[in-house]
């Protein structure tokens, strides 16, 4: 699995591209930099990093995009190499967008809790409206993975008469 992140200099792009590290090593597997890339979080440069691993010797087979702009990219670069989502490339993204379930297959997404988001921030914000002069206090919130049909697993072929699967 591949990972398209934002420019890890970012909070957002260094903690996505940590998340992703830390779920390969959690399959035994040891992160490979060569089949990560960072991106500008926007929809161009989704395209370009997905059109550049599809490229490779080995192309993906799987693709983890860090937010929703990137990922409406790399699912161009994916149809313009004329594959499909997910028998050729699994796709999963980062922001449940409303529209993650009108495409087809409907996309895999990790959901931010934007309800308890806008709750907290109003939170903090009036905290310190009400005088609150105390250092920053930083809240962390769980996103939540959507499993749709972009991440299903490969099914395996059956064999033909007289002819053995091969890999």
């Amino acid at each position: 699995m591949v990972c398209i992140t934002g420019p890890l200099k970012t909070t957002t792009g260094s903690q996505r591209y940590l998340g992703y590290t830390k779920a390969i090593e959690e399959t035994g597997l040891t992160p490979d930099g060569s089949l990560v890339r960072a991106a500008d979080f926007r929809e161009e440069g989704g395209r370009l990093a997905m059109q550049e691993l599809l490229e490779q010797a080995q192309p993906p087979d799987a693709v983890f995009v860090a937010n929703y702009l990137m990922t409406i990219g790399a699912l161009h670069a994916i149809a313009e190499a004329r594959l499909a989502v997910p028998n050729d490339v699994a796709v999963v993204g980062f922001d449940a967008v409303p529209w993650s379930t009108l495409l087809r297959p409907p996309l895999t997404a990790v959901a931010q809790p934007a309800y308890d988001l806008g709750m907290e921030s109003a939170r903090l914000l009036l905290s310190r409206l009400d005088g609150y002069v105390g250092a920053a206090r930083m809240v962390t919130l769980s996103p939540s993975l959507r499993i749709r049909g972009s991440s299903v697993p490969k099914r395996q072929v059956p064999a033909r008469r007289g002819l053995a699967n091969t890999p």
